[in-house]
């Protein structure tokens, strides 16, 4: 008889062994947040030229669009009509992202200029202009 008690206590024992180490365990709790369609937006604060028709002097000048967040080169796509090759770079804080054609722009040729992004949208159209287009010759001499 005093076995069976032994093994009966020794059983009970066991079962409140493992009851307690499962129920010491931490509960993990999954909340569920909603994920907005709409990401944050960034913002375009500033442009360089800031005119869509611009004399340049370089013809391969970078173009500077500054946000009000960082923005990082890899998660953006920029999409220049008609086609030219370009490098995008951005500043060591993230806010100010270049555009350097590889070459050259073209001078008096209108480029419309996408860039996209996670909550990034640009639009925006440049034509450079030749300086040599804008200066105004004054003749010494005029003949009236």
């Amino acid at each position: 008889m005093k076995k069976k008690i032994i093994i009966i206590f020794v059983g009970i024992s066991l079962i409140s062994i493992i009851y307690l180490v499962y129920a010491s365990k931490p509960k993990t709790i999954v909340l569920e947040v909603p994920i907005s369609s709409e990401p944050n937006k960034i913002n375009l604060l500033l442009k360089y030229p800031n005119e869509d028709q611009q004399v340049i002097t370089f013809p391969n000048t970078a173009l500077s669009f500054r946000f009000d967040a960082p923005v990082n080169n890899n998660d953006i796509l920029v999409t220049i009509k008609p086609n030219i090759l370009i490098d995008t770079y951005t500043s060591k804080d993230g806010l100010i992202l270049y555009l350097r054609p590889k070459f050259k722009w073209i001078y008096n040729t209108n480029y419309q200029i996408t860039i996209r992004g996670v909550g990034i949208s640009v639009e925006r159209s440049f034509t450079p202009l030749n300086p040599s287009d804008s200066i105004e010759v004054f003749n010494e001499n005029p003949q009236n």
